[in-house]
């Protein structure tokens, strides 16, 4: 078999992999992915004595092809998971060995090594130590160069805050085409339908995690834009930045009947909800009593656990990012706003999320006071900070007058008068959250004083 049949068959793969899951419902199509995903495997082997280079594209697209059988096409004969676990060793120990001896382009593949390895280490746990080693190894190497030209395309793609990134990247590489696709949760068909022709030509892909099977499979989970990029082209995945430090008791509410969204025009906070204050309405108490009970030792320390919980959370979520954040959140929470509510982060971190990324792109990273006109594109509601919070985390005078709604100053007396008014009008929200950890957590906090 030449290079022009391996290249051949793992086109072959691809093909199949960017129609997966919707693939296996279709007749016939089960056999054809297994018979593909052997002939990888089979040649894979035969070129990993030969030729390293070539083996490891058969290899990674075995692997992929095997992993979708077992995840969308159960039950499969055991040999299948044999035959990925191979794929998937064999695939990562050749990256290793070609990137160790310094061949020409071996380091585009240290992405594709880390997803092998971690496979891997979902198959095994702790039973081998080599894979630790390997991937730590991978994971310490600097990512290839991505330099960006007057000639390349992007695709942005996320959540609701890859909207104010891609305007920083339009304003920094002015000479770049940006394709944007709508926020995942509102990207319709047709959106979607655009985003996978963009991506046929795009030079990165620059994208939120999201998990496959995500909205009844619309074709937005990230192997699957992955699949559709062209084979010398990159994706960067950028951390989800849900921040819970300055609000510790707030978050969404669980919602079995689905009764919620037509409620949201009349809640305090919108989608939003505050379990203190909700907690304090199952107990009678007022705003005013809330602000009055001191800030003890034993509350400081409930506070602070919350808050490291809050950077470990974020520090896992970001493990297989390709930009991290959490260190920077951690070394300035307290002199300056981070974040709106626990999903929207403000301008100032955007603005350093953006810096990181155009670093990763190998642009110039430096970025003026000018950046989107300082507008706060998150910023249309900012939760205000408890005064326990404040105390607890020390932060500067600033925490102090934060909190805006509709344009106006949104004070935690309002906040927590109004929040605890509507939980005692709708008292079946706190008994449909009754086992919701914000709340069992806002209740052990004000057990310190009932």
């Amino acid at each position: 078999m030449n290079k022009a049949s391996f290249d051949s068959l793992v086109d072959q793969a691809h093909d199949l992999i960017v129609q997966i899951p919707s693939l296996f419902s279709q007749p016939g199509q089960v056999e054809q992915a297994r018979e593909v995903a052997l002939a990888c495997h089979k040649h894979m082997l035969e070129l990993g004595d030969q030729n390293r280079a070539e083996a490891i594209p058969l290899a990674l697209a075995g692997a992929e092809l095997f992993l979708a059988l077992i995840n969308y096409a159960t039950p499969q004969p055991d040999w299948v998971s044999t035959h990925e676990e191979q794929c998937c060793r064999y695939g990562a120990t050749w990256i290793i060995d070609l990137i160790q001896e310094k061949y020409p382009g071996a380091e585009l593949w240290r992405e594709q090594g880390i997803v092998l390895l971690k496979r891997l280490d979902q198959l095994h746990g702790t039973a081998f130590e080599w894979i630790a080693v390997m991937l730590a190894f991978l994971q310490k190497l600097p990512p290839p160069d991505f330099p960006v030209s007057q000639k390349q395309k992007i695709v942005i793609v996320g959540n609701c805050q890859a909207h104010p990134l891609m305007l920083g990247l339009r304003q920094k590489l002015s000479e770049t085409e940006i394709y944007f696709c709508p926020s995942v949760h509102l990207a319709t068909t047709y959106d979607v339908a655009n985003l996978h022709s963009e991506l046929a030509n795009a030079n990165a892909l620059i994208m939120h995690r999201v998990q496959p099977g995500y909205r009844d499979n619309i074709g937005l989970d990230s192997p699957s834009l992955r699949a559709l990029l062209p084979k010398t082209s990159r994706s960067f995945v950028l951390p989800n930045l849900h921040y819970e430090g300055y609000f510790p008791w707030t978050t969404y509410a669980q919602d079995p009947d689905g009764r919620l969204p037509a409620l949201e025009v009349e809640s305090p906070l919108n989608a939003y909800h505050d379990f203190l204050a909700m907690a304090a309405a199952e107990e009678g108490l007022e705003g005013s009593q809330l602000l009055e009970y001191p800030c003890t030792n034993r509350l400081v320390d409930l506070l602070l656990e919350a808050h490291e919980q809050s950077l470990n959370e974020l520090s896992k979520r970001e493990s297989d990012c390709d930009v991290v954040i959490s260190d920077w959140i951690a070394s300035n929470f307290r002199n300056i706003p981070l974040a709106h509510t626990m999903n929207h982060p403000t301008q100032a971190t955007l603005n350093q999320l953006l810096r990181r990324l155009l670093g990763k792109l190998n642009s110039t990273p430096s970025i003026g006071p000018e950046l989107s006109n300082n507008i706060e594109y998150l910023g249309k509601l900012s939760l205000p900070i408890h005064p326990w919070v404040r105390q607890s985390l020390q932060l500067s005078p600033w925490a102090c007058q934060w909190g805006k709604r509709r344009e106006k100053r949104f004070t935690i007396e309002a906040q927590l008068n109004e929040s605890i008014a509507f939980y005692r009008k709708y008292p079946w929200i706190a008994v449909a959250n009754a086992n919701h950890p914000k709340l069992q957590f806002a209740k052990t906090c004000l057990n310190l004083y009932l």
